[in-house]
């Protein structure tokens, strides 16, 4: 019985501290495209408040390595008025939503993107997060 009672406070607790996560991106993280979609999609395991949450695409010209690309996000996803150096055209994400859209700006170069997100779920927990795609030649 005491077995039991742990492990369901232990499911509890997981369930409790339980954040919005990516569910699915698309294009999928580390995937190679041929064409370059109009936009990217991120959908979350729970609903976000749109209104307090961030997205950006930015090209990548570094090593792509995890260690990389997270220092990479981190050091973009908090820049304001950085419009003009990113790869997406802005995302109009501003109610409760578990599927966000970001359009990207139109004949972008093949390259790698780095797909990044500050957002605040409705648990009011911030995470910060990214992916990345290529678009080959």
């Amino acid at each position: 019985m005491k077995t039991f009672i742990v492990t369901i406070a232990a499911l509890l607790l997981s369930i409790a501290l339980s954040h919005s996560e990516p569910f699915s991106t698309s294009p999928a993280n580390g995937s190679s495209v041929k064409v370059m979609p109009k936009s990217v999609r991120i959908t979350f395991d729970e609903a976000i408040e749109g209104a307090f949450s961030s997205f950006k695409v930015y090209v990548y010209t570094a090593e792509v390595t995890k260690a990389k690309l997270q220092a990479f996000a981190k050091s973009k996803i908090g820049l304001k008025n950085d419009a003009s150096a990113r790869a997406d055209a802005g995302t109009s994400s501003s109610g409760t939503t578990k599927s966000v859209e970001i359009k990207l700006k139109p004949a972008l170069k093949p390259g790698v993107y780095v797909v990044m997100w500050r957002v605040l779920g409705v648990d009011t927990h911030t995470v910060e997060a990214y992916s990345y795609f290529r678009l080959k030649p």
